[in-house]
């Protein structure tokens, strides 16, 4: 069991900082940087996409140790459009005197700070953290059976009693519950390394990831 505290920002610590929305996202980048050896990344959780704003305004460029700071690297979920996503981060990081990015997966430099952007799933989509996974799942020939029976079940069950938004978590979530050990959700999914990390789906990420 992972403390929700282990991503609870209160000051910088290291050179380079992940901002992520919640336990979950923490959790997968967590995992996804051990497995590619990139372990001088600190890792905070903001609480929801709606606390991106403050959290940059009001705690972290506040923060004691943020001269510290090299690299700051956020990653939140599309949702309904990608460009809307980013274009709120955009202004969110002007708003804070920070270094903007042009675009999604870009990086800006000032002075000594590297800021970074990531919408997920892959900048252009909507959707979010789930859809990447869904998609790495779809890479494989098990993967691809075993999402077809997950979304014979859904749509069994009665389609539209789940909403569009919300449809790939509800595919996702189906499918872990039928894996090795049922119930995990995707943080910790990611921690028993029932994730894919060289899928081909995922190398953008982790590119994303190398560069911090």
């Amino acid at each position: 069991m992972v403390s929700r505290g282990r991503y609870q920002f209160s000051d910088v610590q290291r050179d380079s900082l992940l901002l992520v929305e919640g336990i979950d996202d923490a959790r997968f980048l967590d995992a996804f940087l051990r497995s590619i050896k990139k372990l001088d990344v600190q890792i905070a959780t903001v609480g929801g996409t709606p606390n991106f704003g403050p959290f940059l305004s009001g705690i972290l460029t506040r923060a004691s140790n943020f001269p510290r700071l090299k690299k700051l690297a956020l990653v939140r979920d599309a949702d309904t459009d990608a460009q809307a996503a980013f274009q709120s981060i955009y202004a969110l990081l002007n708003r804070a005197g920070l270094p903007a990015p042009a675009q999604s997966w870009g990086t800006a430099h000032q002075d000594e700070l590297a800021v970074s952007v990531a919408i997920l799933p892959d900048g252009k989509s909507p959707g979010n953290l789930e859809d990447l996974c869904l998609w790495s799942i779809e890479g494989s020939h098990e993967g691809m059976k075993a999402l077809k029976c997950v979304d014979g079940y859904l749509f069994c069950r009665n389609p539209a009693s789940v909403p569009k938004s919300k449809r790939s978590k509800a595919r996702l979530h189906s499918y872990l519950a039928v894996a090795d050990e049922p119930g995990r959700r995707l943080g910790e999914a990611a921690d028993a390394k029932v994730w894919d990390w060289n899928s081909p789906v995922l190398q953008p990420l982790a590119q994303f990831l190398r560069q911090l």
